[in-house]
């Protein structure tokens, strides 16, 4: 089967709300593969921002509302793809705080 690529799911990274905080906490562990999918779903009822570099706020994500940044929409077999590379860290803080649930973030990567 030419252009077959494999997909692999990284173990989903899960913060509870009481874990959150008003500075930038990791979220979850460092990407071990180059990532061309994530999915955000904040099931929490606080606002919360999303960094990769733990100090500038890089993408909000509303309580109740999921996200999903799928890099390689559109893209022809040729194409290079978009990734966020080996060793990126998602850090979380929140904007208002919550009181319940959890923020989960899904990895998904290929070959």
């Amino acid at each position: 089967m030419a252009n077959v690529q494999t997909v692999s799911i990284d173990p989903i990274r899960v913060l509870a709300e009481a874990s959150i905080g008003a500075t930038y906490v990791a979220f979850g562990t460092p990407f071990t593969n180059p990532v061309r999918l994530i999915v955000v779903a904040n099931n929490t009822d606080g606002d919360m921002y999303i960094s990769d570099d733990g100090v500038n706020n890089k993408m909000f994500v509303g309580a109740g509302v999921t996200r999903v940044l799928d890099l390689n929409t559109n893209r022809l077999a040729n194409d290079k793809y978009w990734a966020f590379p080996n060793n990126t860290q998602f850090y979380i803080k929140y904007i208002t705080m919550p009181t319940k649930g959890a923020v989960y973030l899904e990895a998904y990567w290929g070959q």
